[in-house]
């Protein structure tokens, strides 16, 4: 989050198009309606049709619910009781699923977690107790409805110290705990980003002893496979910026220190059966947070011109890089 305020005066809220050899191509500029994003929203997480959401910033005025930006605009809000708190949430093929955590006193043993299943309209179609025993902070529904929560168990001086997960059924009961299968030694911290494909759930994981990731593959039985991906190391001049999924890719956003005479921002594929790197995609930024990786093309949002109060969601071409010449950044 700390970036994404840091380099907001970088990228120039404006998107006109600029011809530096190297065309920012806008296909669709759409004014948000309904909610504004005033807070610097960032953090969104993407259905398989382009539709944006994202929780409440700390301090912002959206309270107990999830907004969803659709690609021409509308915005809708999935609420929960003001007596709970978000934990996690992922978009359904009916909608969104929403993970909460009662903030009332209970007695022992009482269910203080419910999920709460939304259709596309933003109507509560249920809500269930959910028993677990870790503070989730990742989701993801797969196409059959079972949902696959990753967070952390234990502490040690208030950070944590061991991460683990469960799959729940279409029923949001538990069928499965699982651990990351990590050596004493390792210490892989888990992305709030989660996608689904082909019965399984992905999650990207950081190293905290090097500047590596890994790549979780968890299927739906709670087996996880881990793949060590062949991310650049970290430099002074590189600087990694975020990570989305979009169908079939886990892609990382990065942009060059100090480029001249314009930063841009690119995005390595790598592929989620294999790991390996498929391609690398570039565009001119041109707003203060990506919403969607959408492969050929991104969604960004910006402020409004002589506007500061509105927001548009601009759509951006994005163009083919050669992996000799990304590489040779």
């Amino acid at each position: 989050m700390r970036f994404r305020f840091a380099i907001s005066a970088l990228l120039c809220a404006c998107a006109l198009p600029i011809h530096l050899g190297y065309a920012q191509q806008i296909t669709r500029d759409v004014l948000v309606s309904g909610v504004g994003l005033e807070d610097g929203a960032s953090g969104f997480r993407c259905d398989s049709e382009g539709q944006a959401y994202r929780m409440p910033a700390i301090g912002g005025r959206i309270d107990n619910s999830v907004m969803r930006v659709a690609r021409n605009g509308s915005t809708l809000l999935f609420k929960f009781p003001a007596e709970e708190n978000l934990q996690a949430y992922a978009p359904t093929n009916a909608g969104l699923a929403i993970l909460t955590v009662s903030t009332r006193m209970a007695p022992k043993d009482s269910p203080t977690n419910f999920m709460y299943r939304f259709d596309a309209q933003g109507n509560i179609m249920t809500r269930r107790p959910v028993s677990i025993h870790f503070r989730p902070s990742a989701m993801a529904v797969t196409s059959s409805g079972k949902a696959i929560l990753v967070g952390h168990s234990e502490y040690e001086s208030w950070l944590p110290t061991k991460y683990v997960g469960a799959v729940l059924d279409a029923d949001d009961q538990v069928v499965q705990n699982f651990d990351f299968p990590l050596t004493a030694t390792d210490t892989w911290t888990p992305n709030s980003q989660m996608s689904v494909g082909d019965g399984a759930a992905y999650l990207i994981l950081k190293s905290g002893k090097g500047p590596s990731y890994a790549l979780a593959t968890i299927s739906e039985s709670g087996h996880v496979d881990l793949k060590i991906l062949p991310v650049p190391p970290v430099s002074e001049k590189r600087h990694h910026n975020e990570w989305f999924f979009a169908p079939g890719v886990a892609v990382e956003e990065y942009h060059f220190v100090g480029e001249r005479p314009r930063v841009i921002f690119r995005f390595d594929e790598y592929d989620l059966s294999s790991g390996k790197k498929i391609r690398t995609r570039s565009t001119l930024p041109a707003g203060f947070a990506v919403g969607c990786y959408l492969g050929d093309e991104i969604t960004m949002f910006r402020r409004g011109r002589g506007e500061e109060s509105s927001t548009h969601l601009v759509t951006v071409k994005l163009e083919e890089e050669t992996l000799a010449g990304a590489a040779a950044k």
